[in-house]
């Protein structure tokens, strides 16, 4: 975990500070620069509109996983576990996710084939790459696109603002 928030950190023009002293613990001070224009903020959510999730797994028991989360979260889910499903879902009209979740090893192709075509069908939707292998896979990395992130596994679920404890 610390090696993604160091990664966040440092992307954003921060750093991190360690102070530690044996037997007293460690404490890390994260230093970010402040933003020099005003940041909009992102769009209230409609209470009616679940966010549309298209979530393409194709490990059974991570995909019945992951999309109970998200559920759980308050998204709807379109579960798939091909990337041929995932395109055919894509061409639905009627379907228009908020967000694509896809994993980088799929059992008919992998992320870095399917994404640019699921992009030209869904060219403002926000992808996830996630697998537990994106260091080690030999496969080049994402071109630089604003909306598509990797994010390594196993990851963990965060807090929420309502479930935070002070």
């Amino acid at each position: 975990g610390l090696t993604v928030i160091y990664g966040l950190v440092e992307r954003a023009g921060g750093h991190i500070d360690v102070e530690s002293a044996p037997g007293e613990g460690t404490t890390l001070l994260i230093h970010l620069p402040m933003a020099t224009q005003g940041i909009a903020a992102p769009a209230a959510p409609d209470d009616r509109q679940a966010v549309r999730v298209m979530l393409v797994e194709d490990e059974d028991e991570l995909r019945c996983l992951f999309g109970e989360a998200l559920r759980h979260s308050g998204c709807e889910v379109h579960a798939v576990a091909t990337g041929a499903e995932a395109e055919q879902l894509a061409s639905q009209p009627a379907f228009a996710p908020h967000v694509l979740v896809c994993d980088n090893r799929l059992s008919d192709t992998d992320g870095i084939t399917v994404l640019p075509k699921l992009r030209r069908k869904l060219p403002r939707v926000p992808v996830i790459l996630i697998s537990a292998y994106l260091d080690t896979d030999g496969q080049p990395s994402l071109p630089n696109d604003a909306l598509t992130e990797r994010l390594p596994k196993p990851f963990l679920r965060h807090l929420s603002v309502s479930e935070r404890v002070d």
